[in-house]
C-alpha cells in the first residue's frame, strides 16, 4: 500500500524570523518588542554562547591584574593552615601557569549557575503571581538575553582595567568608599548598585510582565527578591569565606 506523504505547508509570510544578533540588539535597546519575539520562539544556545565567550574572555585577560592586587597576607595564611614553603612556591607557579584559565573557566561557570539559579527562582515565583502556564525554556531564554546586559558591562569596564591595570573597576556607589571595606554590609550594599547590574533587573522586570502578563509593580516584587538573595551571596563570599 502506498503511505499519503503529508503536505509540508509554508510558513505564513506575515512572520519575520528574527535572527539571535537581532534580538540580543534589541535587548539593548528595546526590550518590550524584543521579549515578545523571544516569548513567541524562544532560544538560549547561540545567546549563551555569546554570553559566556565574554566572561571567559574578559576574565582571562584581567585575571593577571586581579592577582598582582591579592592581598601580601595570603601566604601567610597558607603557612599558618600547615602549608610549607615548598607547598607556598608550587602554588604560586600554578597559579601564573594556569591562574588565567582557571579563574575565566570559574567565571564562565559561575555566570551559568547565576543565569539558571535566577530562571529556577522567577519560573517558581511565576507560578505564585500568575495562573498562565510557562515553560521552563521560555523563562530560561529570557534570562540567558538579559544577561547580555552584565557581559556588556564586562566589556566597557575591560579598556579601563587595562588602563589602570587593576582587576576591578566599580560601576556602582561603592567607587566612592575605599576598598579596604570591602567585607563590610555598606560597601556590598553599594556595589549591589551597580548600574549595568540595575539595568539587567529592569530588563528582566520588563521581561517577566509580558512572559506572566502581570503588573510591571508584580515583576519589580520578584526582582527585589532576586536582589536581596544576590546581596545575601556577595556579602557571605566576600566575608564569611574569606
Amino acid at each position: 500500500m502506498n503511505q499519503e506523504i503529508p503536505e509540508m505547508k509554508a510558513p505564513p509570510e506575515n512572520i519575520i524570523q528574527i535572527t539571535p544578533l537581532k534580538r540580543m540588539v534589541g535587548i539593548l535597546i528595546s526590550p518590550l518588542p524584543a521579549f515578545r519575539e523571544i516569548i513567541s520562539r524562544p532560544d538560549w544556545l547561540i545567546p549563551l554562547m555569546v554570553v559566556l565567550a565574554i566572561y571567559f574572555v574578559a576574565t582571562y585577560l584581567t585575571v593577571p591584574f586581579k592577582l598582582s592586587e591579592a592581598s601580601p597576607a595570603e601566604p601567610s595564611k597558607m603557612l599558618a593552615h600547615g602549608a610549607t614553603n615548598e607547598d607556598l612556591a608550587q602554588a604560586v607557579v600554578l597559579t601564573e601557569k594556569y591562574g588565567s584559565f582557571v579563574g575565566a573557566l570559574g567565571a564562565m561557570l559561575g555566570r551559568l549557575a547565576a543565569i539558571s539559579t535566577i530562571s529556577i527562582i522567577i519560573f517558581f515565583l511565576g507560578k505564585v503571581v500568575s495562573s498562565t502556564k510557562i515553560r521552563f525554556k521560555t523563562v530560561f531564554s529570557i534570562c540567558i538575553y538579559s544577561s547580555l546586559i552584565g557581559a556588556v558591562g564586562n566589556l566597557v569596564k575591560l579598556p579601563f582595567m587595562f588602563h589602570w591595570q587593576t582587576g576591578e573597576i566599580q560601576s556602582s556607589p561603592a567607587a566612592i568608599l575605599s576598598s579596604t571595606l570591602n567585607p563590610s554590609f555598606f560597601y556590598q550594599f553599594l556595589k549591589a548598585l551597580d548600574i549595568f547590574s540595575i539595568w539587567q533587573f529592569v530588563v528582566i522586570a520588563i521581561g517577566i510582565t509580558v512572559l506572566y502578563q502581570i503588573s510591571f509593580k508584580k515583576a519589580t516584587g520578584i526582582i527585589l527578591i532576586l536582589f536581596l538573595i544576590e546581596l545575601f551571596f556577595s556579602i557571605t563570599i566576600s566575608s564569611g569565606w574569606t
